[in-house]
């Protein structure tokens, strides 16, 4: 009964700046949870052919259908008056931050094996999904780096990693609304984070965030667009996908279930039936599903 009341009393607080931030939110967001899977009976039949359909979808497809953000990023408010009248559009051009980098082919290779992860496990593209939505650009950095270190090797990461420090001054601003907090805003973040209640606690910092100076809004909005662009401008490796497509559900909850010495003789057999034998390939099949079940083990703490 106490746990209600809580819920309640949130649900109260949060009315009004739930209602600002529907206003600002993405309506259009195409189903989080795509099934990228060959499906059907006819799967031992039409195996090629299926997997080359799964090949196509993945190659081509946008990055809302992994779960992404959909829709247009959050305008920038226009830029504050002087007593004058007189704006310099430089200075306040200065003020956003700069569109990312993805020059580097080991950060975009990496970004896009966490894309092909995320169609395999939907809290990946729920998690990326949620910290873009809300700007916590300070939490989605922390969320992508970790998991390049089961999808990416460590030239990868520290691409990443570089990557996410041109937007040092997004979360230097994140981080002074959080420290600017008052007791009472953090114990109601407390009692959301203890109901698990993710919405209530996105909506909390969308409607602080629209309380900041234009010029810091800018800021987060610029690296919200930039982001969404960055973690899904690269499709991921053709090979790897035609392979992974090939897998069904039911192949990847009874291959989880086996022992991991069995794994890579099972995938190989499993790919050998759907005529993929490149050495490479598979190997890095092998690698691939080991990662995708790890990444799982950790994402659901």
């Amino acid at each position: 009964m106490q746990i209600l009341s809580l819920s309640i009393i949130i649900t109260v607080l949060f009315q009004s700046s739930y209602s600002n931030y529907q206003s600002y939110h993405h309506k259009d967001h195409i189903n989080p949870n795509p099934q990228p899977y060959h499906q059907g009976n006819a799967y031992e039949h039409q195996a090629y052919q299926g997997l080359q359909n799964i090949h196509d979808d993945l190659a081509n497809q946008y990055h809302q259908e992994l779960g992404y953000p959909t829709g247009p990023p959050l305008p920038p408010p226009p830029p504050p008056q002087p007593a004058n009248g007189y704006q310099d559009p430089q200075n306040y051009q200065n003020h956003y931050e700069s569109p990312p980098s993805l020059s580097s082919a080991s950060a975009a290779s990496c970004l896009s094996r966490i894309r092909l992860a995320a169609t395999f496990d939907p809290i990946i593209s729920a998690k990326i999904n949620r910290f873009i939505d809300s700007m916590r650009i300070d939490r989605l950095r922390a969320y992508v780096c970790e998991r390049t270190a089961y999808f990416c090797d460590e030239v990868q990461q520290k691409e990443v990693g570089d990557l996410f420090h041109q937007y040092d001054r997004s979360i230097e601003i994140i981080d002074k609304v959080r420290h600017e907090l008052t007791s009472t805003e953090k114990d109601q973040l407390n009692m959301m984070e203890n109901l698990n209640d993710t919405l209530a606690e996105q909506t909390f910092f969308v409607y602080k965030f629209h309380q900041l100076n234009p010029v810091d809004l800018a800021v987060l909005t610029s690296a919200k667009a930039s982001l969404t662009t960055a973690l899904s401008a690269t499709d991921p490796d053709a090979s790897l996908s035609k392979a992974m497509g090939s897998f069904s559900p039911q192949d990847l909850e009874r291959m989880a279930a086996l022992p991991v010495s069995q794994l890579p003789e099972e995938v190989r057999s499993h790919l050998a039936r759907c005529q993929i034998t490149a050495p490479e390939v598979v190997h890095d099949t092998v690698a691939f599903l080991l990662s995708v079940m790890g990444s799982k083990q950790t994402n659901y703490r």
